[in-house]
């Protein structure tokens, strides 16, 4: 009968501690889920593992980053009124820990029930022990994807003491904290490394517009780069910022900027522009935006983005002959243009000039015939609608004339737009100059077979006659006169 109650009670402390143990893995991630940095991560598990073994001390020892032959305490827990040991754990010589490592290596723990063993076959481990009070211990290796990167240490355990086994499924839960945290360090030493350096190489500038939903007030928070790139000093206030770069933009953009903000506001997709700017510094440039609405704060609208000037940078296309044009932007009040794209079909190097469209025509850029409708296709543009001249002589790179396809159009319908318009100069297909070319030269020949030839055209059924041409021509108008 004693025997069968023994027994009873051993299968009852077995449940207890099975359930006790079930009960400390849900506390422990629960508690893990709560900490989003990785050593408060550290400090929670160290205190589970602690108290469940109801322990004196509990540590976590990982290998210095710079300098992995020594080891180091990065964390460690304490019961109450046990002297820490954190300070003295720090760059120890791996030679003073090689029998643990190499038991760590092969997934082995340590465990220590009685130091009495050590005092003759490891005399320089048994003094460091003693030297912390250390009486009993249990150590477990600590292993990401197989290789062996810290371990866990608990001394002086009053509960469990010759079991690793709740230590090693605990660890479970700090060995994906671990990956992650050496994830996010190598993020953060790459970003530290070539962000800010990427980012100004590019010309890149972050910023971010806050908008006030009821007056519609406006301010720019802008990193260094941005202020860089927009010739904005840093003493600037958020207003002013905004300021800056909105007041700068070219007039003909401003209805296109401000249906593009309105797009991000309010269908909170992402939206790119290309847009002139005038630059503190240089003048005219071309630049490259791209944003989105993001999270609200303190009331106000959010929009996040980038901007950067794009003038001088090089897009190589896929297929080189293929929808090859030249895009200017004119502005009649300053009589000016400025080329959003290389010059590369027609003659000239300049991106900016002026006294436009005087200047091709005197340089005979365009072809003498076609001044006269140049000059009027570009004149009184705010009174005028988008416009198209499908056929055009002008000189190209080659310093011959080619027939180009001219289009202009508004690019807003604002105040300010209205004195700016886009011109797009694009080749004549290969078809239509060989039609050009026969057209031409069937006019000739009609021409000189007018002084040589007489034909008629006659309705046969009507008799009466259609036209008349070549030397018949003068008896017609002499005919003419005389029945007058």
């Amino acid at each position: 009968m004693a025997l069968d109650i023994t027994k009873h009670e051993i299968v009852s402390q077995n449940l207890r501690e099975q359930l006790d143990f079930a009960n400390k893995m849900m506390e422990c991630s629960q508690r893990l889920a709560e900490d989003t940095d990785y050593a408060g991560t550290v400090r929670r598990f160290l205190a589970l593992v602690g108290e469940f073994y109801q322990a004196d001390r509990a540590y976590l020892f990982e290998p210095e980053p710079q300098e992995q032959e020594r080891w180091s305490k990065t964390g460690e827990w304490c019961r109450h009124n046990v002297l820490p040991q954190l300070g003295s754990g720090q760059r120890v010589p791996q030679a003073a820990l090689e029998r643990w490592l190499r038991l760590f290596r092969q997934n082995c723990s340590v465990i220590l029930s009685n130091l009495d063993t050590l005092r003759y076959s490891s005399p320089a481990e048994w003094e460091m022990l003693v030297e912390q009070d250390i009486a009993r211990l249990i150590a477990v290796p600590v292993l990401l994807d197989g290789a062996f990167v810290a371990f866990i240490g608990i001394d002086n355990p009053r509960y469990s003491v010759q079991d690793d086994t709740q230590v090693r499924i605990l660890s479970c839960f700090l060995i994906n904290r671990i990956r992650q945290e050496r994830n996010e360090r190598r993020l953060r030493a790459l970003l530290r490394a070539d962000y800010d350096h990427i980012l100004s190489a590019l010309g890149v500038g972050l910023w971010k517009i806050r908008m006030d939903p009821e007056t519609r007030r406006c301010e720019m928070l802008a990193d260094d780069n941005m202020c860089r790139v927009m010739g904005a000093p840093r003493s600037l206030t958020p207003e002013e910022c905004y300021r800056h770069w909105y007041n700068r933009v070219n007039d003909g953009y401003y209805h296109y900027i401000n249906e593009s903000m309105e797009g991000m506001e309010q269908h909170q997709r992402v939206m790119q522009l290309e847009y002139t700017w005038k630059h503190p510094e240089y003048g005219e440039v071309l630049v490259q935006g791209v944003g989105t609405r993001v999270a609200d704060e303190d009331g106000m609208i959010c929009l996040k983005g980038y901007h950067r000037i794009i003038s001088d940078t090089d897009f190589p296309r896929p297929l080189p002959d293929v929808h090859i044009r030249d895009t200017f932007e004119y502005n009649e009040l300053s009589k000016s243009i400025f080329f959003h794209t290389d010059r590369s079909l027609i003659l000239g190097e300049e991106n900016h000039e002026s006294d436009f469209p005087q200047c091709w025509i005197d340089r005979e850029i365009v072809h003498p015939h076609f001044a006269l409708e140049f000059r009027e296709a570009f004149s009184s543009v705010c009174l005028k609608s988008d416009l198209v001249l499908p056929e055009i002589l002008l000189k190209g790179k080659d310093g011959n004339y080619g027939w180009f396809k001219l289009m202009l159009r508004h690019l807003g319908k604002g105040q300010q737009d209205h004195n700016t318009v886009v011109a797009v100069l694009e080749p004549t297909g290969a078809e239509r100059v060989k039609e050009l070319e026969c057209m031409c030269r069937a006019r000739f020949y009609q021409a000189l077979l007018s002084e040589t030839v007489a034909y008629a055209e006659v309705d046969l059924e009507s008799g009466q006659l259609r036209s008349v041409g070549g030397l018949w021509r003068e008896y017609v108008r002499e005919d003419r006169r005389a029945g007058r």
